[in-house]
């Protein structure tokens, strides 16, 4: 599995929502509530850029259309810009997360500045729309930090877009090759260092044999996590010196595993 998000901006999302000359847009445009009919997908109704880079894009005689000293520092990862049927014109910039995980308070500020570029990019009769694309595991921290924050940008996740074509392309390589990711999202996902989540610990609970974990309150919350099936994706501590043997809050990889089929959640 290519991990890098390039490959889910660059190839993935453009191969589902973007193929047939556009024929399926509608389907992505109903996930981020924008009312928007276009009955031609020309190249004068629909732009479509993945890794739009503001600073090498505005060149040459477009400068002249800023400030001279107006600086353009940042790449977007998706860019839409809509023509619509009723006369609207329409710029949809997306920020695209996979396995990468960025605190909510860090993305929503990614975005904020990105979203103040564009709206110098923007021509007046242009409605700018900001949307993260993210995993499922990160909507309720993402979506809870957007609303405290008064921010108007949309939050949408991979596995939206996967159900979304998944109806329409059931065989298709692309919707399967996301469907794999999603599925492996909690043994894929980067974690802080010196953490895990927990179905990483367990595919690779061999090379990690006599390594400690660590869980507030210990094998009891392990066994709350387990029941709840949060253990999948909870990042636990690892402690790679033993020192952690006998204390409270920390237990073996053996004993992981262990409870896990304890409880059925593996196969013996």
């Amino acid at each position: 599995m290519n991990r890098d998000e390039h490959f889910f901006t660059g190839t993935i999302f453009p191969m589902l929502v973007c193929r047939n000359n556009f024929q399926h847009i509608d389907e992505f445009l109903t996930l981020i509530n924008m009312d928007c009919k276009i009955a031609s997908p020309s190249p004068e109704n629909i732009k479509f850029y993945a890794e739009y880079n503001l600073n090498t894009s505005v060149f040459g005689s477009a400068r002249s259309y800023f400030e001279e000293d107006a600086k353009f520092t940042l790449s977007i990862d998706i860019l839409f810009l809509l023509r619509c049927d009723d006369g609207y014109v329409k710029m949809v910039a997306i920020e695209a997360k996979m396995f990468d995980k960025p605190s909510a308070s860090s993305l929503r500020k990614q975005m904020e500045k990105q979203q103040e570029q564009l709206t110098m990019v923007c021509k007046d009769d242009t409605q700018l729309q900001m949307v993260a694309l993210i995993p499922e595991q990160q909507y309720v921290n993402v979506q809870q930090e957007f609303d405290d924050r008064n921010t108007d940008f949309q939050v949408i996740t991979w596995k939206m877009i996967y159900e979304a074509y998944e109806k329409l392309f059931p065989d298709d390589y692309f919707v399967k090759e996301l469907k794999f990711a999603i599925d492996r999202y909690c043994e894929l996902v980067s974690c802080p260092s010196g953490k895990l989540t927990g179905l990483c610990i367990y595919r690779h609970a061999q090379e990690l044999k006599g390594l400690m974990i660590g869980r507030h309150k210990g094998l009891g919350e392990l066994q709350n996590d387990i029941v709840s099936g949060d253990w999948k994706c909870r990042e636990y501590e690892i402690n790679h010196s033993g020192e952690k043997i006998g204390e409270l809050n920390w237990f073996s990889v053996e004993q992981f595993v262990e409870k896990l089929r304890e409880h059925g959640s593996i196969d013996k």
